[in-house]
């Protein structure tokens, strides 16, 4: 006899009908693309126009991993609170080759 229809896996449960993960990374700025140590005299340090500085090495390294992961960036920081200090930071990304597209939020 056939197992009671209770027993069968629902239709979703195949991995080929499943949605794809989509790879996010939760970005925070502060001590991820700068840090304390980071003077605006250093020749990687970008000064933004709103204060702080971010670090172009940092910027690129973060440039690679989106590049080689596939992934999109969710801002986990008090960055996206402050409307100057995202758009500007947006801008430095874009620049590294960060498409604003691949932000989320």
């Amino acid at each position: 006899p056939a197992p009671p229809a209770c027993h069968q896996p629902p239709p979703f449960a195949s991995p080929k009908a499943m949605p794809r993960a989509q790879r996010l990374v939760f970005l925070d700025v502060d001590g991820v693309l700068n840090s304390t140590e980071l003077r605006a005299t250093d020749e990687h340090a970008i000064s933004l126009d709103c204060g702080p500085l971010l670090d172009s090495h940092l910027l690129a390294r973060l440039a690679g991993l989106l590049r080689r992961s596939g992934a999109r960036l969710v801002l986990a920081s008090n960055w996206r609170s402050d409307g100057r200090m995202k758009q500007a930071l947006m801008e430095e990304c874009s620049s590294a080759g960060i498409s604003s597209a691949l932000f989320i939020g």
